[in-house]
């Protein structure tokens, strides 16, 4: 490759920073502790243009004897930097057919759940959420966890946007951090942008993200985006459906006050469920849906934002004072499926009570809903 084209390629992992000079050791000695590398590019003289040097060429030349080459780049900083034209990009919603979700009335409650179990997006949780801890001499770290809900996106890329923030802060809410509004969020698109309906998706579904954001006190402050997410194939155009991963990440003051998801207290242990849903109970792009072929017409969503935000703070307030031993959200598999993955984990067995008004109950379990 020529030094234009090595100076002009995309890479994604590296990043260039502007420093004063002065700060230039100080920088330096960071990275070498880091083991990261560094190399100073140039430097800015206010001339009004960008110039590229080849330092090798400049060498061979001189040792040839050889008038200095060419400079590899040498451009009006104007024309590098100046108002560029805006793109214009023209996106069309379109409102694809729903059938609702039907279930034979002869399938019973167990083969259901012996359908959902089998489900990927159920029990397998290892990427949900990470907690480490920082230095070797405190109890100070950091938690991160992921949000998505690629199936509800299918039926509404609002809704989709709003529930993959849900689901990652109710992950992410059974460590004790700092405060929510330190949390910041990753966000990484994956589109076919360019065809009919799906730009008009994600726009939607950026939008409804926006808005959450805003009223959760939260930001994104990185992320990336995959918008070619379709190929002609035999003819045909074949695409990935539109998805949105929400990755959270936030400071904790006390890793010891975190708790898993698995029942760890015996006769005396309580179930509790705060209800995000509000009495609602919707099956659109549920794994239950899954399970039987099908996605639904009733999507599920998150309208009410700022009670969110209230339960995200509250459950943290019980964490610092060690009332809980146990957490796990509820998401596509539903209320049992989140009582079995709890008492999965802990090895335990559970009375499942769903008459129960909640008198006498104990804050010794907590369980959410999204649904």
């Amino acid at each position: 490759m020529s030094v234009l084209e090595i100076w002009g390629a995309e890479y994604q992992e590296q990043d260039a920073i502007l420093v004063k000079p002065e700060s230039r050791d100080l920088l330096q000695s960071i990275c070498e502790r880091e083991r990261v590398s560094m190399a100073v590019i140039g430097s800015i003289n206010g001339e009004g243009r960008i110039v590229l040097i080849d330092s090798f060429a400049i060498q061979r030349c001189h040792s040839s004897g050889l008038p200095p080459p060419p400079l590899a780049v040498d451009l009006e900083l104007e024309k590098v930097l100046g108002d560029m034209p805006q793109k214009t990009f023209e996106f069309h919603r379109m409102t694809d057919s729903r059938e609702s979700l039907d279930i034979a009335p002869g399938i019973t409650v167990m083969d259901s759940l012996s359908r959902v179990l089998r489900c990927s997006i159920c029990l397998f949780k290892a990427l949900l959420d990470i907690k480490s801890r920082q230095t070797f001499t405190d109890l100070t770290g950091g938690a991160c966890a992921i949000g998505e809900q690629p199936i509800k996106g299918l039926l509404d890329p609002k809704a989709m946007a709003r529930l993959s923030v849900g689901e990652a802060l109710t992950n992410l809410v059974w460590a004790k951090v700092t405060s929510l509004s330190d949390v910041k969020a990753s966000g990484n698109w994956m589109y076919a942008a360019k065809l009919d309906g799906e730009g008009a998706a994600m726009y939607d579904a950026a939008t409804a993200l926006s808005d959450a954001m805003i009223k959760l006190g939260i930001a994104i402050d990185g992320g990336k985006d995959s918008l070619s997410m379709a190929a002609h194939v035999a003819g045909e155009v074949v695409k990935a459906p539109g998805n949105l991963v929400i990755s959270v990440y936030c400071t904790c003051p006390d890793i010891t006050k975190t708790v898993t998801p698995d029942l760890k207290l015996g006769d005396d242990g309580v179930l509790l469920h705060i209800d995000l849903a509000k009495g609602k109970r919707r099956l659109g792009g549920s794994a239950l849906a899954q399970a039987f072929d099908q996605i639904g017409n009733d999507c599920p969503d998150l309208e009410d934002v700022p009670y969110l935000k209230r339960v995200f703070e509250g459950v943290q307030v019980l964490l610092d004072d060690e009332l809980i031993s146990a957490g796990h959200d509820i998401s596509d598999g539903g209320l049992l499926v989140c009582a079995l993955e709890m008492a999965f984990s802990g090895n335990r067995g559970i009375i499942f009570d769903l008459t129960s008004h909640g008198k006498g109950l104990s804050k010794h379990f907590l369980l959410k809903n999204l649904v």
